[in-house]
This record gives structure tokens, sequence and C-alpha cells, in this order.
């Protein structure tokens, strides 16, 4: 017996170590810190105990770039040497981290907080900009590059306060690792942003690129945190199932010596973000974790039985489809990436009906926004193919019959837009009601078109990428993102010609423009109708607003055999000038 029982002590002896060292082998394999950033999920005591993440509110005292909250209205009136001095003046815009007033203000805040932080951020603007005074310049910064006068900074502070993590974001205006071996308490966030393209880092044909400069930064600090992404941040209810290839990403990043990772998901409502935010949180602490299992286990514990038995289903499906193609997507795309890449339309189809009837409670949060999202999906896949087989409408003899099914999606939206309260759908706060809006007043209203699918000739210089003429009288229409159905011209003015003759009487030519000036999109100087010895303009005036322009041009002559149509691009002397252009549509 007394044997027997020392059999049993020695199991679970060695029960219990073998626990020891496993646990201590996950944590080696895990990042020291971890952040999986949705703050509708995240944000909640109860998750952060169950995932064991890293929340900003309660480990960084500064984040991102967010220098500027720490400078009082009276110190930014009183001490303008804080910002960068570019063309001769100070600019508000920038800082300038020579500056030692900004160190001192730095300073000041870091002493009220630092009793209940670890970590601090102190980063350039969101922005190129760099200043170039005398000490900057010294230190060695360039017109495009703010490190070294910025890593100056860091070290200063980091000396003053060893018990604290100091931290930079390697991104924009700091480019390039400083020259000497940093304090152990400095780190850089590095952002992988040019590196999103929808594949995994080690399938990239540039991962050389992010190897070498991975090894760059670590040669110089002791921490590499990575800031990754995880969204179309041009469609929040675009799936992105990038989840096979963040797991992949995480053991690249782990094998170059990064040891914190922080998850860029977004503020507000995205797809499946409980999913995402969970599953990505539990791959930081576990990397080797099977993905299948995990995602099983997720949608179990947050939908209903039934909506997570199909959504998983779904789910697994496009992420295999979405890793297995080799088509890019970038974190900001439209639609049509979305198809080229994972999103087909009778998949999506199938899983809506599904879907629909087991989303008829409204306090279910979680299935009702999924509904919101597929029911967009569908939606924006059907302006995109215009009138055909996938698209929103019939063509017959010119004239457009809109699909029933469109009426039934634009109530779905309407509906559970309102029951979630969930009302913008991207990184800019595009509201749902405009969406709808644009649907009602430029899809819905459409009846007969004369120039639907007829040929184009192009008799000017095109983009790279934007060789698809049809875009212009395909049916399908854009709305104000840019990457979706608009053809955007950049290097040429837009001439194109077309066959009279196949056109019956000629009205009106109604013309779509995109004006976006963040994106360097503006609207057209003046538009230039011509054919045989007639000749007609049209100018157009400027705007600094985010709008969808409509211009109808009416044709008082008959056109001819050939009918040339010239868009003259504005002039602009600081920025490259584009256009973008829609539908042409003649009546």
């Amino acid at each position: 017996m007394r044997n027997h029982l020392l059999h049993r002590k020695q199991i679970f002896t060695l029960m219990v170590f073998l626990s020891l060292f496993f646990n201590s082998f996950a944590q080696k394999e895990s990042f020291s810190y971890r952040e999986s950033y949705f703050p509708m999920v995240s944000a909640s005591k109860a998750f952060q105990l169950k995932y064991d993440t890293m929340p900003l509110d309660r480990y960084w005292g500064l984040w991102g770039h967010n220098l500027y909250k720490w400078v009082e209205k009276d110190e930014a009136s009183e001490n303008e040497e804080i910002y960068a001095f570019i063309d001769d003046e100070r600019n508000c815009d920038q800082f300038c981290f020579s500056s030692s007033i900004l160190k001192e203000i730095i300073q000041k805040n870091i002493r009220k907080t630092k009793s209940a932080y670890t970590y601090y951020m102190v980063s350039p603007q969101d922005n190129t900009l760099v200043c170039q005074c005398e000490k900057c310049i010294e230190a060695g910064n360039t017109a495009t590059n703010a490190a070294p006068a910025v890593f100056n900074l860091l070290q200063d502070l980091a000396e003053e306060h060893q018990d604290l993590q100091f931290f930079t974001t390697a991104y924009l205006s700091v480019k390039t690792p400083p020259k000497e071996k940093q304090t152990e308490n400095i780190g850089v966030f590095y952002s992988t942003i040019q590196f999103q393209e929808g594949k995994a880092y080690q399938e990239l044909k540039n991962k050389q690129e992010l190897s070498d400069e991975l090894t760059a930064w670590k040669d110089k600090l002791e921490h590499i945190f990575v800031w990754e992404y995880a969204l179309n941040y041009d469609n929040y209810f675009d799936f992105y199932p990038n989840l096979k290839d963040f797991q992949q990403n995480l053991k690249f990043l782990k094998d170059h010596g990064v040891d914190g990772v922080f998850i860029n998901g977004s503020e507000s409502y995205s797809a499946l973000q409980d999913i995402k935010c969970a599953t990505t949180a539990r791959l930081l602490k576990e990397p080797d974790l099977k993905l299948n299992e995990v995602l099983t286990e997720e949608f179990n514990a947050h939908y209903p039985k039934e909506v997570a038995k199909i959504t998983s289903e779904f789910y697994r499906n496009i992420t295999e489809e979405f890793s297995n193609s080799t088509k890019k997507m970038g974190i900001y795309s439209g639609i049509n990436d979305a198809y080229r890449k994972y999103l087909h339309p009778e998949a999506l189809e199938s899983f809506y009906r599904q879907l629909k009837p087991l989303a008829s409670e409204p306090q279910d949060f979680n299935t009702q926004s999924l509904l919101l999202s597929v029911a967009f999906l569908r939606l924006e896949l059907m302006r995109y193919f215009g009138v055909n087989e996938f698209g929103y409408g019939t063509l017959n003899a010119n004239k457009i019959t809109i699909k029933p099914e469109v009426h039934e999606l634009l109530k779905v939206i309407e509906q559970t837009s309102k029951s979630t309260k969930i009302t913008t759908y991207n990184e800019q706060n595009a509201k749902i009601g405009d969406y709808l809006k644009f649907w009602r007043s430029d899809i819905l209203t459409q009846s007969t078109n004369y120039f639907l699918n007829t040929k184009i000739n192009v008799l000017s210089n095109l983009d790279e990428g934007y060789s698809a003429i049809k875009v212009l009288n395909d049916g399908s229409i854009g709305f104000l993102d840019y990457n979706t159905n608009w053809l955007i011209n950049s290097i040429d003015d837009l001439e194109i010609e077309i066959n009279a003759e196949d056109l019956e009487k000629i009205n009106t030519i109604k013309f779509g423009f995109l004006n976006d000036p963040v994106h360097h999109i503006y609207l057209p100087e003046e538009i230039i109708i011509s054919s045989d010895e007639h000749r007609k303009k049209l100018k157009l005036k400027s705007s600094t607003l985010k709008e969808k322009k409509t211009v109808n041009f009416p044709v008082d002559f008959k056109p001819g055999k050939k009918l040339i149509i010239k868009i003259l691009r504005r002039k602009n002397s600081s920025v490259k000038s584009q256009i973008a252009t829609d539908e042409i549509s003649i009546n």
C-alpha cells in the first residue's frame, strides 16, 4: 500500500513538473506585451481577465500620436519653439523634439502619472513633417527623417526615469534606427502598414526588406514591438478573414526578435469583432494554438448554437480562401478586391439566407450586427457588378429593372442599423444613412441609359491598375469610396471616343465625379464634348468637400458619327491632381 502511495506521489510530482515546464515554454513563446484593440470588446474588464490582455489605459501613460494632449493652450501660445521649424517658420502640425521646453512639458506630465503606468510613447504627429531647426539638423535630422532628434529626447527621458519604458513609432517621419545602441528602457513600435497585402509575410516578394528592417532595429534597441493591422479600414463590414495569415506572421515576428504586438482593430463596430478580438488575443499568448479549434470555441461562446454552427463553417471556409489566394488585398480596399480575394456572391447569398431567419431577436446584438454586415456586403457586391447576373439590376433594351432583393437588403440594413445602433461603417465614420441615400438616389432612380455597355475607344493614357474603361458604362455606380467603381486618372486627362451612330437621339450626358481632397482627387476643371464641327465646353467649380458630384451636360447638337468626350484635370502645382469618374450615362 505504501509503495502504491509513493508511486502516486511520484506521478503527481512529475505532472506538476511537466505543467510548470510547458507553462514556462509557452510564456517564452508568447509576447511580453499583448493587446488586441477592439474597444467595444477589449475594454471589458471581464475580457481582459479572461484573455490576459494588456489594455492601453492601464499600461500606457502616453500612447500613439497624442503628444499634443500634454501641451496646454497657454504653453503652446507662449512657447512656439516647441513646434517644428519648417520653411523658415514654426508649424504647429508637428513638434520640435530638440526643444528644451517640450522636454520639460513631457517631464512634468511623466511626474504626474508615473506611479500608474509602465510605458510612454513619445512620437511625432501622424504626418511626414520634420523639424529643420539648427538643433535638429545638428542632431542629424533630414527633411524626411526625424529619428535623430526623437531618439536624443528618448535617451534623456530614459536616463531620468530608469524604472519606465519609453517608445516611439517606426512610422512616417521616423525612418531609421539610431546609430548607437540605446539604453534598455527604450523601444520602438514598428508599423507593418507598408507590408499589409493580405498575405503572410513569408509569402511577400519584399519579405527580405521586412526582415532586414526588423533586424536593424533589434540591433540598436532592446525592445521591438510591432503595430499590426486586423481589418479593412475602408469597410468595417468586410470580414477580412486574415487569421490564418496572422498566426503565421506572429511566428515570423517572434523569429525576428519582436517581443510585443499591438493589434489595431476598430473604434466602432467591425464584422465579427468579438471573434477577431478573442482569437488574436489568444494567439498572442499562445501562437501555436490550433486555429480551427479556437474559432469553434469562440463562436460557441459568443453566438446562439445554430448561428455559431453556420457562421463558424462559413468563416473557416473564407479564411482558407483568403489564405490560399495569391491576390493582394490591402487594409484599405474596395469590394472589388474582396471579391477577387475570397468573397464569392453565391456563397455570401447562401450564408445570408441561412442567417436571416436566425436573426429575429433584436436584443441579440451579435447576430443582428452580423446580419447587418452580410446584407451590406451583398449590396456592395451587387453595386460592383452593376447590371448582370450578380448585380443589382437587369437590362432589357436599354431599360434597367431593379431586382426585388435590393429592396429587401436596404430594409434589412436600415432595421438592423437601428436595432444595433451601428451607424457608421469605416475608419472615416461614413454614415450608413448616407449609404442608403446613395442607393436610393443614384441607383434605384435609374430607368433608361443608351450608353450602357457601348464600346468606348480611349484616346488618352490610362493609369496603371485603371485600364478597365468599361467602369464608365457598366452600371456599376461609385459612392464616396474612391476604391470601388471609379476610374482614376492622374498621368493624363481622360479623353474617350464613342460611336454615336449606335445611339439614339442624345439630350443629356450625365457624369459622376468624386471630390476627395484628402486623397488628392478633385472635380475636373472642364468637360469638352465635340463631334464633327460642333464643340461645347462646361467649366466646373472647385470644392473642398468630400462629395460625389453629378453633372448634367445638355447636348443641343446632332452628334454625328463620332462623339469625343474630354475631361480635364484641375491644375494643382503642389500635389498630383487626379480625377475620378464613374458612370457616364446618356438619356
